[in-house]
C-alpha cells in the first residue's frame, strides 16, 4: 500500500480513537453542579402523635386544613412515608394547598401526581405526616381523589 494512504488511514484511526476516549470521559461527567440532597423518612422521631389535621387529595394537589391546637412555623410534610417537601408555615385554622409533584423521595424522584399530561400512573395518597421540631405528627387522609 502507498505510504501516503497509510498515513491517512493512521490519522483517521487515531482521530476515531480520540473521539471514543473523549466521549467516554465527557460521558462520565454527570449533570454538573451540586445535586440537591433529599431527606430520608425518619420514622418515629419523638413520639407518634395523631394530629387533628385533615388531608384531601384534589387531583394533583394536597389540601390540608389545620383544625388542631398546634401551629407550625417550618415543617416537612411527608406523603406515603417516602416523598417530602418543606412548608414555611401552617397556622391553626389555616388551609394550605401544595402541589404533589413538588414532593421528592430520597433519590430526587417526584411523587407521580397524575394530571392531563402525566406519563405514568398516579401514586395513591395513603398517608400524610408532618415532621416539626423533632416530632412526627400523623394526619388523617380523608379523601384521595385523583381526577
Amino acid at each position: 500500500m502507498n505510504e501516503s494512504i497509510m498515513r491517512v488511514v493512521r490519522r483517521g484511526v487515531m482521530a476515531g480513537l480520540g473521539l471514543v476516549v473523549l466521549s467516554g470521559v465527557l460521558g462520565c461527567q454527570g449533570r454538573g453542579g451540586i445535586e440537591e440532597r433529599h431527606p430520608v423518612y425518619p420514622g418515629v422521631v419523638n413520639g407518634d402523635v395523631l394530629l387533628d389535621v385533615q388531608a384531601f387529595r384534589r387531583g394533583t394537589t394536597l389540601e390540608m386544613t389545620n383544625t388542631s391546637t398546634v401551629s407550625f412555623e417550618r415543617a416537612r410534610v411527608w406523603a406515603n412515608r417516602t416523598y417530602s417537601r418543606e412548608i414555611s408555615g401552617f397556622r391553626i385554622g389555616e388551609t394550605i394547598r401544595v402541589g404533589l409533584a413538588a414532593f421528592r423521595n430520597e433519590y430526587g424522584q417526584r411523587f407521580e401526581a397524575g394530571g392531563f399530561f402525566a406519563t405514568a400512573r398516579p401514586d395513591a395518597l395513603v398517608s400524610v405526616e408532618i415532621e416539626a421540631d423533632g416530632v412526627m405528627y400523623r394526619v388523617v387522609v380523608v379523601e384521595d381523589t385523583i381526577n
